[in-house]
C-alpha cells in the first residue's frame, strides 16, 4: 500500500528507518541517508524521463514566478537559450526573450508585460504566435495550491494551419457558389430575355400568317364561289368534270392554309378556349348539314346519333375537332357507314367517330398524329398533307378532351373523345325535330345583304346565292348597307369582318341601332383571332371562315330560317 502511493524504493527507505528507528550507529544513518538520497534521485530521473516524452511543453514556476521545473519540449518549442533554461528564472525573463525572437518592431517591454499578464492571469487556453519559427503555440496556465504556476504548451501550427485552409477552401467555395449563382442569374436573364424574343417572333408569325392568309383567302373565296357556282349550274357532263376539279383543287389549297394557319394559332398559344355550357346537339346537327352532301356525293352513309346532352367545352374548337374527325372517316371510307354517336360513361360524354374505312395497324395508330404523318395506303386512298389529325391533337390538349382511337385494318376505325358533361345537364327533347326542320330547311326567296369591300366576293357570293334562288343585295360599307335596307326587307345579314374604314361587326350592330331590329347577320372573315371571335360572339354572330364551304355557309343560312321558323311557332 505505501509502495503505491510513494513508490517501491521509498517505501522500502521508510520501512526500514522503522524497523531501525532504536539503533543509533552513524555509519547505518548515513547509509540510511544514501539510500534514501538514491531513492529520491531516482523517483526524479524517472518522472524528469516522463516529462521530457510528452510532447507538450511544461514549465513551474514557484509563487514568485521562478522557474523550478521545465521538460526538454517546454525549451524547444520556445527556442530557448540554455542559459535561459535553468531553476530561477523569471517568468519576466522568459517572455522578454520570447518577445525578442518573435517581435521585429519596437515597444518590447509593453509586448512583454502583456504576455506575462496572460501567463498570471488567463486561465483558459489561447493562441501565441512564434513568427520566427512560423509556429502556433497553445497556451494553457494552471494555478497550484502554494500559488505556484503550471503552463503547458502545445503546437497546433498544423491545426491552425488545417483551419485556415478549411476557412480559404469555404471562402473560395463560397465564391464560387457566389459566381455560379451570378452567371446563373445572368443566365436565366439572358433565357428570359431569348424566350420573351422568340414568343414576340411567334406572335409576329402568327400575326403575319394571319395577314397573309387574310390577303391570300379573299382571291381564294371569291375562287371558291364562281367555282362552286359553276359546278352546280354546268349541265355538260365535261365542262362540269373539269370546274368540279379546280374546286376540290381550290378546296385542298383552303385546306392546307386553314391547317397552317390553325397549328401556328395552337402551338403560340393564340387559341384560348372558352369553356361553357354547349348543346352537344347544336353542334352535331351543323355537322351533318355540312357533311352530308360530302357523304352522300361519296356513297356513303353518315349517321349522326344526337341525345341532347349538354356538355362543358369551347364550341368552335370542338367542332374544328370533330370537323377533322368526320372528314377523315369520309376521306379514307370507300363504301359503308360513317357513324357519330355518343353516351355518358360517369360524368363525362364520350362522342365516337367511327367508319367502315381501311383501318390502321396498331402500330402505326401513334404516327399518324404527327405533322404530315400518312400511311402509304392513304396517301394513295386521297391527297392531302396529314395535318387534320395533328391538329385533333392539339386541340383536344387545350381542351383537355383526350382522344383515343381503336382500329384494325380493313375493318374500320373509331376515334373517341372524352368531354366533361355539363354541370345542369338536360337532354333537349326537341334537338331531333330541330335537326330535321334545319336538314330539310328551304332557302328559297330568303333575302340576304351581302357587305364586303371587295367586289369580286360580293359577285361570287351573288351568283352562289341565287344558285339557291335567294335574292341577294350588296354593299361595301353601313351607308350602302343603311339604303339596301330602306329599299327592301331582309332576311339575314352576311358581313365581312375588314372593311374599309369600318368592320362587320361594328356595321352590324350599327344596322341594328338605325333600324331598332335584332338582324340575324353571320361573320364571314379570314381573320381568325380570339379577339374577332369574342366580338362576333358578343353580338351574336355566328362565324364563317374564309374561303368559306357552300356546304358549311348553306347550312348555316338553313340554321338560320329554321331558328326564325320556331322562334315564329
Amino acid at each position: 500500500m505505501l509502495a503505491s502511493a510513494i513508490g517501491a524504493a521509498s517505501s522500502r527507505l521508510v520501512l526500514s528507518l522503522l524497523l531501525k528507528k532504536f539503533e543509533a550507529s552513524p555509519k547505518a544513518a548515513i547509509a540510511l541517508l544514501d539510500d534514501a538520497s538514491e531513492a529520491l534521485q531516482y523517483n526524479r530521473d524517472l518522472l524528469q524521463t516522463a516529462l521530457d516524452q510528452v510532447e507538450q511543453g511544461i514549465s513551474v514556476f514557484d509563487q514568485d514566478f521562478k522557474l523550478t521545473c521545465w521538460n526538454r519540449q517546454f525549451r524547444v518549442l520556445l527556442n530557448l537559450p540554455t542559459s535561459t533554461g535553468q531553476v530561477g528564472t523569471t517568468l519576466t525573463h522568459i517572455a522578454d526573450t520570447v518577445v525578442q525572437q518573435n517581435n521585429e518592431g519596437g515597444e518590447t517591454e509593453k509586448l512583454n508585460a502583456v504576455l506575462v499578464e496572460k501567463l498570471i492571469s488567463e486561465r483558459g487556453a489561447w493562441q501565441f504566435p512564434l513568427p520566427s519559427q512560423e509556429r502556433v503555440l497553445e497556451i494553457l496556465s494552471s494555478t497550484m495550491p502554494d500559488g505556484g504556476l503550471v503552463v503547458s504548451w502545445s503546437d497546433i501550427t498544423e491545426r491552425v494551419k488545417s483551419a485556415e485552409a478549411l476557412r480559404q477552401a469555404n471562402t473560395t467555395l463560397e465564391r464560387r457558389v457566389r459566381e455560379r449563382t451570378e452567371e446563373l442569374t445572368r443566365l436565366n436573364v439572358d433565357l428570359a430575355k431569348a424566350t420573351k424574343a422568340a414568343d414576340a417572333a411567334n406572335i409576329g408569325k402568327t400575326k403575319f400568317l394571319a395577314a397573309v392568309s387574310h390577303d391570300i383567302l379573299q382571291p381564294l373565296n371569291a375562287a371558291r364561289l364562281y367555282s362552286s357556282t359553276l359546278v352546280e349550274r354546268l349541265g355538260i357532263s365535261d365542262s362540269r368534270e373539269l370546274v368540279r376539279n379546280m374546286d376540290r383543287s381550290l378546296e385542298s389549297v383552303e385546306d392546307i392554309l386553314g391547317s397552317v394557319l390553325t397549328i401556328s394559332r395552337l402551338d403560340t398559344g393564340a387559341f384560348k378556349p372558352t369553356v361553357q355550357d354547349y348543346s352537344l346537339d347544336r353542334i352535331l346537327t351543323q355537322l351533318q348539314i355540312e357533311f352530308s352532301p360530302i357523304a352522300n356525293e361519296r356513297g356513303l352513309t353518315l349517321v349522326i346519333e344526337k341525345q341532347g346532352f349538354h356538355v362543358q367545352t369551347d364550341q368552335t374548337l370542338l367542332a374544328r375537332l370533330l370537323r377533322n374527325l368526320i372528314s377523315n372517316a369520309i376521306k379514307y371510307t370507300e363504301e359503308g357507314t360513317v357513324r357519330v354517336s355518343c353516351m355518358i360513361v360517369q360524368d363525362r360524354v364520350i362522342v365516337d367517330v367511327a367508319d367502315t374505312g381501311m383501318g390502321i395497324a396498331g402500330e402505326h395508330q401513334q404516327l399518324i398524329f404527327a405533322e404530315f404523318g400518312r400511311l402509304e395506303e392513304g396517301r394513295k386512298a386521297a391527297p392531302g398533307l396529314g395535318l387534320g389529325l395533328s391538329i385533333v391533337e392539339r386541340i383536344s390538349k387545350v381542351l383537355d378532351h383526350p382522344v383515343s382511337i381503336n382500329s384494325n385494318r380493313k375493318k374500320g376505325s373509331c376515334f373517341s373523345i372524352s368531354i366533361p358533361l355539363a354541370v345542369r345537364h338536360s337532354r333537349d327533347k326537341r334537338s331531333s325535330q330541330q335537326t330535321k326542320r334545319s336538314i330539310a330547311a328551304d332557302l328559297s326567296d330568303m333575302v340576304i345583304l351581302c357587305i364586303d369591300n371587295d367586289e369580286t366576293i360580293l359577285d361570287g357570293m351573288e351568283k352562289l346565292l341565287s344558285g339557291w334562288n335567294c335574292h341577294v343585295l350588296k354593299a361595301t360599307g353601313l351607308e350602302q348597307a343603311e339604303n339596301r335596307i330602306n329599299e327592301s326587307s331582309i332576311d339575314m345579314i352576311i358581313a365581312d369582318y375588314h372593311l374599309d374604314g369600318e368592320n362587320g361587326i361594328e356595321v352590324v350592330d350599327g344596322l341594328r341601332t338605325r333600324f331598332g331590329r335584332e338582324f340575324q347577320a353571320l361573320l364571314l372573315t379570314a381573320d381568325r383571332s380570339e379577339h374577332v371571335l369574342a366580338m362576333a360572339r358578343n353580338s351574336d354572330m355566328p362565324v364563317l371562315n374564309k374561303p368559306v364551304k357552300p356546304a358549311a355557309l348553306r347550312a348555316a343560312l338553313a340554321q338560320n330560317r329554321t331558328r326564325v321558323s320556331t322562334a315564329a311557332e
